[in-house]
């Protein structure tokens, strides 16, 4: 048979796996923020906008926050984990980026009114 293990180890797994499932979202923002915090460096720099480093916290918990509940989407049949996260991570900062750029906008057009 092919899960031929019996119920008392099979039981005794089930047990040890509840409690990495209960730490899962919290190992998931864990990864996230170290991902994060990494690529938000090379985007910031290649913006080379110091209005947007003062947003580097709030980018990188946005970003956090959205792997978080987008999390059981994710689907190990289309891909690794890592490149889910990162692509993730990524689109979050170019929405924020998206929405500064917007803001920076209007805050113009005011300036010429």
């Amino acid at each position: 048979m092919l899960f031929d293990v019996p119920l008392e180890i099979a039981n005794e797994r089930h047990a040890a796996a509840v409690p990495a499932l209960e730490a899962s979202e919290h190992a998931i923002a864990e990864l996230a923020y170290s991902i994060a915090g990494r690529y938000l460096g090379k985007f910031l720099a290649k913006l080379n906008n110091p209005a947007l480093d003062a947003d580097a916290d709030d980018m990188i918990q946005a970003a956090v926050l959205r792997v978080v509940q987008v999390a059981d989407r994710f689907d190990p049949d289309r891909g690794k984990a890592f490149a889910w996260l990162t692509q993730v991570i990524k689109n979050k900062f170019r929405e924020h980026l998206r929405k500064f750029r917007q803001y920076e906008e209007q805050l113009s057009t005011i300036g010429k009114g």
